[in-house]
């Protein structure tokens, strides 16, 4: 038996199953992502909510207001909301994502997948984009490219872009 020195060696060149790539999550719908934030909004709705039924009983209940009513009229949504935006926040911080995409299995990533952070998500994508949409006439104009931009085929709205992020679906809720 003689063997062919010139002959290259034979290897095994496939790739186990721990090396191959992940697949890839799902993009979140535009109308999963647009029920989240429709879901956000209620969030703040009943905190309103709430901060009015605590206003009506402390004007009832209450004989002796050591603060002007009308103080507590200004306040009271004031803190409602703030409370409501704190409860956001947590969201965030402890799962990566806001009460109505917790609801609706949807997560924001960072383009490559990575998660995005709580300074990303509040700095890029909203208050960027809420001083983007305060300059006058300009900001009309951005907020609607905003919106419009998510039926592009990336199915990215710019604050998306602006924070490289994406909107995905939870693998067990896809």
């Amino acid at each position: 038996m003689s063997t062919n020195p010139y002959q290259p060696p034979e290897a095994d060149l496939s790739i186990p199953d721990t090396l191959s790539p992940k697949p890839r999550p799902e993009l979140a719908s535009r109308w999963r992502r647009l029920s989240a934030v429709l879901l956000n909004v209620a969030v703040l709705i009943v905190c309103l909510v709430l901060s009015t039924l605590v206003e009506v009983l402390y004007s009832q209940f209450v004989p002796y207001r050591a603060f002007d009513s009308s103080l507590v009229a200004i306040l009271m949504p004031v803190w409602a909301i703030c409370a409501g935006l704190l409860l956001q926040v947590v969201w965030i911080v402890r799962h990566g994502q806001t009460l109505g995409k917790y609801w609706l299995g949807i997560r924001v990533v960072r383009s490559d997948y990575s998660p995005c952070g709580l300074l990303r998500y509040i700095l890029l994508r909203e208050i960027l984009m809420i001083l983007l949409k305060a300059i006058p006439i300009l900001g009309n104009l951005i907020s609607l490219a905003d919106i419009l931009a998510i039926f592009r085929g990336s199915l990215r709205c710019l604050h998306d872009d602006l924070a490289d992020t994406i909107v995905i679906r939870e693998p067990q809720h896809a």
